[in-house]
Order: structure tokens, then sequence, then C-alpha cells
């Protein structure tokens, strides 16, 4: 019975497990990805100052 439910199970969770960091990694560099050093700069300012 094992034999018949893990594989599907294994299958079901690494998909997710593998399309899920990829996706995240792709979507956070278009976003973050400054122009230039005065809008990079201006990014880490922002961002250190809402701490």
């Amino acid at each position: 019975m094992a034999g018949l439910l893990l594989p599907p199970a294994a299958v079901a969770l690494s998909v997710p497990a593998a399309v899920l960091p990829a996706w995240y990694a792709d979507r956070t560099r278009q976003c973050c990805r400054p122009d230039g050093l005065p809008q990079y700069v201006e990014r880490v300012r922002r961002g250190l100052s809402d701490r």
C-alpha cells in the first residue's frame, strides 16, 4: 500500500519545492534590480529607515 501512495506524494511535494524557489528568485530579481548606484543607495536607505 505504501509503495502505491508514497511515490505520487513525493512527486506532488517535490514539484512545488523545486518551482517555488525558482519563481521567488526570479520575482525578487526583477523588482529589486537598481538602475545604477544612486538608485541602489536610495533603496538601501529606504530599507534601513523602515526598521
